[in-house]
């Protein structure tokens, strides 16, 4: 049997979608050869994995989404590399197809579908949700980001893409700089530098674990606080797509409309507020850690940790 086509990369710390994830990457019905790599940095139980059709490889904790990532697409016998997350499924058999379809047939480099989270999962949690990430989650992916009329989109989201491998070796992969965030960003922004689209694939979206914690909540929105400071130290902001910025704004602008007048409301607004405080704490603490540092990310926290596994 000879190389697969394309590589899943499925970066895991072991948690429980984790082992209905993969089966059900491996019943997907495809016209190409694939393989299923999972790059673990936690307890992942190998015995409760198929035996055929799955690579397990083991790093340590600590070490960053986009550093995991990297290591897979270095592993990955595929020309061709899936990238999705252990709080994930597919909606169906023909979501690797449709996601990788356009680059098995040379029209595309790169595709992106995002992420949807169902509402009726608990009242905090389909507040968590409106905000609009990881992958549009239950606002969609083009009431958040724009999609232009030949499907193009400005914005890039590793929980659930499609990339030719030489492309993404040629912008050198992910930034492992952004350990807690912004990798996404930044990839993004580089292919379109170098004259690559993002095709944004309708039917490709997977179904996203809900997230109704909220002091998990809290430590994730610090996290994406931090990461704006170590992008930053990469690239100035203001040199990156409008887009995202008004993307953004519309989010918030649609968040409104839909919760207006009703029960609601005045809790999502008060999780926007929580949002943009944490956001600017982040900011703040990592500011303040990395003054005197001359380089290095430094050894992962209590909140480093809640970013380590999977989507951002």
């Amino acid at each position: 049997m000879g190389k697969p086509e394309v590589s899943v990369v499925i970066i895991s710390v072991g948690r429980q979608p984790l082992y209905d994830l993969v089966p059900g990457i491996l019943e997907q019905d495809t016209r190409f050869g694939f393989e299923v790599l999972v790059i673990a940095n936690g307890p992942v139980s190998e015995e409760r994995l198929p035996s055929r059709g799955v690579r397990v490889h083991r790093e340590e904790i600590g070490l960053g989404i986009p550093y995991y990532r990297n290591a897979g697409t270095r592993l990955a016998e595929g020309s061709i590399i899936v990238y999705i997350d252990d709080d994930e499924i597919p909606r169906d058999s023909g979501w690797l197809a449709r996601l990788v379809e356009p680059i098995v047939k040379g029209r595309e480099k790169v595709t992106v579908a995002g992420a949807f989270i169902p509402q009726g999962q608990g009242f905090l949690a389909d507040l968590i949700s409106l905000l609009g990430y990881p992958g549009g989650a239950s606002l969609g992916w083009r009431n958040v980001w724009e999609v232009d009329s030949h499907g193009y989109t400005d914005k890039l989201c590793t929980c659930n893409c499609a990339l030719d491998k030489a492309t993404l070796e040629a912008v050198g992969g992910l930034n492992e700089n952004l350990v807690l965030g912004a990798s996404d960003l930044f990839l993004g922004e580089a292919l379109m530098e170098m004259g690559v689209k993002i095709l944004f694939v309708d039917d490709a979206t997977v179904i996203h674990e809900a997230r109704g914690d909220l002091w998990g909540f809290i430590k994730w929105q610090i996290n994406r606080g931090r990461s704006v400071y170590d992008l930053q130290q990469v690239r100035p902001i203001r040199e990156f797509s409008r887009g995202h910025v008004g993307g953004r704004m519309k989010r918030t602008w649609l968040i409104i409309k839909r919760t207006f007048p009703g029960k609601q409301f005045i809790p999502m607004m008060g999780i926007l507020l929580l949002e943009f405080a944490c956001h600017a704490v982040g900011y703040a603490l990592r500011k303040i850690a990395k003054r005197g540092q001359s380089r290095g990310a430094g050894p992962a926290t209590e909140f480093d940790q809640s970013a380590q596994g999977g989507s951002t």
